[in-house]
């Protein structure tokens, strides 16, 4: 269902509409144990196709819904965000859909009962691999990276770096 979904988003704007509508509704339904296996298909059917940034922003829905429970997957989110940026041909859609997915881990994935060392972690798992594509020769990379790493700043999440 997810895959027949994710390739919906590539048709006209109903059939888009639908299929982001269904997909929400299936993050919302998913158990903690499903996250991975949900990634895995989304990443794997992401492409630089104009659904780009509606896959991406389903990362950005599943931190609201799911909190603490995809900290788990932080690095694998990190690694399509990374993938998409560089892939993504300076598309400002893309690049703004990936800004608003790393700060939403960060707001979603801690909680005030979250311990310090935890905080920093998550934090540092975020900004890591963004910091990392900064000075690199792939401008869009570079650019989505500091469009993101800004977004984070925003957030005020930062300090726990």
């Amino acid at each position: 269902m997810v895959r027949r979904e994710l390739e919906n988003l590539d048709k006209d704007a109903d059939s888009r509409k639908s299929a982001m509508k269904a997909l929400k509704s299936y993050v919302k339904d998913l158990d903690s144990k499903a996250i991975p296996l949900f990634l895995a298909q989304v990443s794997e059917t992401k492409e630089t196709g104009s659904s780009g940034e509606y896959t991406i922003s389903l990362y950005e829905v599943l931190a609201r819904v799911h909190g603490h429970k995809i900290v788990p997957q932080i690095d694998n989110i990190m690694t399509t965000i990374i993938k998409t940026l560089m892939s993504s041909a300076g598309s400002f859609a893309l690049h703004q859909a990936c800004s608003k997915v790393v700060p939403a881990i960060a707001r979603y994935g801690m909680d005030p009962t979250t311990p310090e060392d935890k905080k920093r972690h998550i934090i540092h798992s975020l900004c890591k691999p963004l910091s990392d594509c900064l000075l690199g020769s792939h401008e869009s990379l570079s650019s989505g990276a500091a469009l993101c790493l800004k977004a984070l700043v925003e957030c005020d999440n930062w300090r726990f770096a």
